[in-house]
Parts: structure tokens; C-alpha cells; sequence
């Protein structure tokens, strides 16, 4: 079969079975909360609400008038990370991640082709020799205790052109982007507000590709459920996280997922997926499923998680895993979290590895957020058969 012909046959296919249109809520197209669209919403949520601010209010007036004289809305965050590890032998790092998110509407919304384009810079640096994403390279580990946060340098990860068609209930994206930010996602998948170990920030059992070229379409009903499917050529792994650019590449991605929304802020997402190998990084062919289901409260905002996934093993790190979190305010502005993961590889005869990992968020001002966090990570292998492994640090988030 034509790969490139797949999924706009399976777009059509979703366009037959449609029901009569109304009008959705965009929300539901945004991905994940470390996207553009993600970073851009909370840039916006924090211009309009109360309280005390690092930056003065003219740097968000002019960012509004900007937006309104150009048509486009941006988000520059800057994160840094200090972590230590204690098993046999203690460890530190630090690195720091400066981002800026754009969104350029090309083509109005009224028209009939509304057109957005969308793209992220980054600059990803470290202030040790070694930068926390590698600071555990050598003890085993099934997947990392770090998510992002290393020494690539300038980045553009994402570029790629968005439309929302029939009143919103039909997003197409194309160009180069994550496979994942889309698939897969929970409300505490965010390794610069939540937690930072890959089992929850990430997909460990799901062989994601890094950001490349590829396709997206997601089809709503009505809120109530959804439908997305993904395609791009495969570059590198998420857990390696690289913002590479291939235009040639003989390994594809293909996810297909279904969700659900319930009552009370609750969703039910099924993915299926396949993966090419990656003959140069030593990567096979690789399958699996993943279940994932979330809570979001509307009224307290208390926010849960809970996964099981399967995977062939060519290219997931881990072909059995279970995660379970949850977060929730304290003293108002404050957050709190807690998770535990466990997950094996059955094709490197690994045994099982469990990773509890806990988080206390300082909100001092609207903008700008301090978090404590630590992590405990166990199994046979861990740390040159120490069994064990411990991490504690502290990330800086800024919000502009």
C-alpha cells in the first residue's frame, strides 16, 4: 500500500461518517501542555488573571497589540533544572531550556481555508559538563529520570501549517512536529509544570519518533470523542528528544487513537500504533498499545492519570508498563504531586524497574514558578546492580 496516499483516505473515511455539524470548542485540538498551543494558552491565561508579576503590565499590552496588528500570538518561557543523584556515587547538572512558541494566523478564521502557521525556537545549554538528561547514562535505566533539559543548542524543532475546518470539528496539521503531541497525552504530561521523570512526562512503552516531517488529523464528535491519526518519518526516539531535520528518511511512524470525554473531566484514550527501526541508532521495527485514562476536576482542579502499554520492544524502552499520578492545589496557588511507575523489557532480559517520583510547585508570582522534586528509582539492575537510585533538584519556570 501507498503510505502517502493512507491517511488522507483514512481522513475521508472519518468525513462519511460524520454527523451534523456544530460548532467545537478549539480546547480540544490544543495537545499537549509543553506544545505551542499549550504554551501559548498559558501565556494567555496569565495576562488576563490577577496578581503580582515579574514583567510590567506594557511588556503584555504590547504583546496584545501585537497580536491584533499581526495576527499572531507568541509565548517565551525560559526552565532551568539543578538535580543531583545519590546511589554509587553522587552526581549533579544543570541546564537550562529558552523557548519561543509562535502562532501566525496566515489566513483568517472566517475564511473558508483558515490557515495558521506555527513554529518553535529553542536554545537548550548546559552549565555542567554533563547536562541532566545524561546524568544517569551508565546506570541501567530503562528510560530516563529526565525529560528534555540537554546539550543540543539551537533548535527549530517545529514548523508546520495547522487548519481548523467545518466549525472546528476537523484540525489537519502538516510540516515538521512531534508525533506525540497529540497521542498519548494526560494532564500531567508536562515535564516544565508537572513531573520530570520520562515514565510520566513521556511515553516509555510507545515508540514515538522525535519531531519530523509528517501528518496529523484529528476528528471531533460532538466533545464527546475523537479521533486522530498520525504519520511521519522517523528520525530519532522521544526519549532521546532531538529536534533533527531529515527530509529523506525510510522509517515511518503511524499512530491511530480514540478518545473518550466523560462526565466529571474524565477521558478514556486507546492508541495503536507501528514504527520502522532506526538501522543507524540500532532500533527494529516495533508495535503496541496504550490505554491512559485522566481526571481532571473542574471545580478543584485535582488532576489524575493512570496507564498500561504493551510494546514489541524494537524501539519502546520498556514493553510492559503501568504508571498511576495525581496532582492538587495546596494553599491556593501551590501544587503537589505524586507518581509511581513499573515496567520492564522483556527483549533485553531486563527486570521490572518501578519509578516513584514527588513534586511541591511554588507559584510566586503569575509568571514565574519554583519546583521541588525528588525520585526514588529501584530494580535489579539500577546503578551497576546497587538496586537503587536517587534524584532531588529544583527547576526554575518562567513564563513571558
Amino acid at each position: 500500500m501507498n503510505r502517502s496516499s493512507a491517511l488522507p483516505r483514512s481522513a475521508a473515511s472519518l468525513l462519511a461518517l460524520s454527523t451534523p455539524l456544530l460548532a467545537q470548542d478549539t480546547s480540544s485540538h490544543r495537545g499537549s501542555l509543553d506544545g505551542i498551543a499549550g504554551e501559548i494558552s498559558r501565556s494567555d491565561s496569565i495576562s488576563s488573571s490577577r496578581g503580582p508579576r515579574i514583567l510590567p503590565d506594557s511588556w503584555r499590552s504590547a504583546g496584545r497589540s501585537l497580536a491584533e496588528r499581526l495576527h499572531l500570538k507568541f509565548a517565551l518561557s525560559y526552565d532551568a533544572l539543578t538535580i543531583g543523584t545519590l546511589a554509587d556515587g553522587t552526581r549533579t547538572a544543570a541546564s537550562a531550556d529558552t523557548a519561543l512558541s509562535v502562532r501566525w494566523q496566515a489566513l483568517p478564521e472566517s475564511s473558508r481555508w483558515p490557515l495558521v502557521l506555527a513554529f518553535r525556537i529553542r536554545d537548550r545549554h548546559s552549565f555542567t559538563e554533563r547536562p541532566p538528561s545524561a546524568i544517569t547514562s551508565g546506570q541501567n535505566l530503562l528510560w530516563r529520570p529526565v525529560d528534555g533539559f540537554n546539550d543540543n543548542g539551537f533548535e527549530i524543532p517545529e514548523l508546520f501549517l495547522e487548519q481548523h475546518l467545518l466549525q472546528n470539528r476537523l484540525l489537519l496539521r502538516w510540516g515538521q512536529m512531534g508525533a506525540d503531541e497529540l497521542l498519548d497525552d494526560h494532564p500531567l504530561r508536562s515535564a516544565k509544570q508537572s513531573f520530570l521523570n520520562q515514565a510520566f512526562s513521556s511515553s516509555p512503552a510507545t515508540g514515538f519518533p522525535g519531531t519530523g516531517l509528517g501528518l496529523a488529523a484529528r476528528w471531533l464528535f460532538h466533545q464527546s470523542a475523537d479521533l486522530t491519526i498520525t504519520a511521519s518519518n522517523v528520525q530519532s526516539s522521544n526519549v532521546s528528544d532531538d529536534g533533527r531535520w531529515l527530509l529523506r528518511s525510510e522509517s515511518l511512524f503511524q499512530g491511530l487513537q480514540a478518545g473518550w470525554n466523560f462526565h466529571h473531566g474524565q477521558r478514556l484514550q486507546a492508541l495503536a500504533w507501528r514504527t520502522d527501526g532506526l538501522p543507524g541508532e540500532s532500533s527494529s521495527a516495533d508495535r503496541g498499545l496504550s490505554l491512559t485514562w485522566s481526571l481532571t476536576n473542574p471545580t478543584s482542579d485535582t488532576r489524575w492519570f493512570a496507564r498500561a502499554a504493551f510494546a514489541d520492544g524494537g524501539t519502546a524502552s520498556a514493553t510492559h508498563f503501568a504508571a498511576l499520578g495525581t496532582s492538587f492545589n495546596v494553599r491556593a496557588r501551590d501544587r503537589l504531586g505524586f507518581a509511581i511507575s513499573l515496567g520492564r523489557n522483556t527483549l533485553s532480559n531486563t527486570n521490572w524497574q518501578s519509578a516513584a517520583e514527588s513534586f511541591y510547585r511554588w507559584q510566586l508570582t503569575r509568571d514565574v514558578q519554583i519546583t521541588a522534586f525528588s525520585q526514588l528509582i529501584t530494580g535489579h539492575h539500577v546503578a551497576r546492580n546497587n538496586g537503587w537510585l536517587a534524584t532531588a533538584g529544583l527547576r526554575l519556570g518562567c513564563r513571558f
